[in-house]
């Protein structure tokens, strides 16, 4: 499969990316490189499967990526977890307060649109646990929007 590749960043970080034509004739086509996810996470067989996904939808006519809800507070949090290099027991524990504690209450808020108040409401929720815990997950959904 041609179209399919595998990029090395030059700090070393691995992904798989296809690359497509998008669009009819020579004004409107526009080449693609759509990212499919990190080599250390989808095996190349994943990533071919993958692959002819996203090329049969633009064979179909359709859009190569799909289209996308808002980002929610739950995915931007995921995101910025996996994107965070963090000793593995912090990261075990920032995991653990983002599934118990984030994830419930904030998660499926649209990310853009959480408020102070929002978030000051949650804070003291929190606050009846021991002390430690409303002041880390904070920490957790702080390095979340940074």
């Amino acid at each position: 499969m041609p179209e399919l590749a595998l990029r090395v960043t030059a700090g070393g970080a691995r992904s798989w990316a296809v690359s497509v034509q998008e669009g009819h004739g020579r004004r409107d086509r526009r080449l693609l490189r759509i990212t499919l996810g990190r080599a250390s996470q989808l095996g190349l067989a994943q990533a071919r499967d993958e692959a002819r996904q996203v090329l049969e939808r633009v064979a179909h006519g359709l859009p190569a990526r799909p289209a996308r809800g808002p980002l929610t507070v739950a995915d931007l949090v995921t995101r910025a977890l996996g994107a965070l290099h963090l000793s593995p027991s912090t990261r075990h524990e920032w995991e653990r307060l983002a599934r118990v504690e984030i994830v419930p209450a904030l998660g499926s808020r649209a990310a853009a649109e959480l408020q102070r108040a929002e978030v000051r409401a949650w804070m003291r929720e929190t606050a009846a646990r021991p002390g430690w815990i409303s002041d880390r997950a904070f920490e957790v959904l702080r390095w979340a929007y940074s």
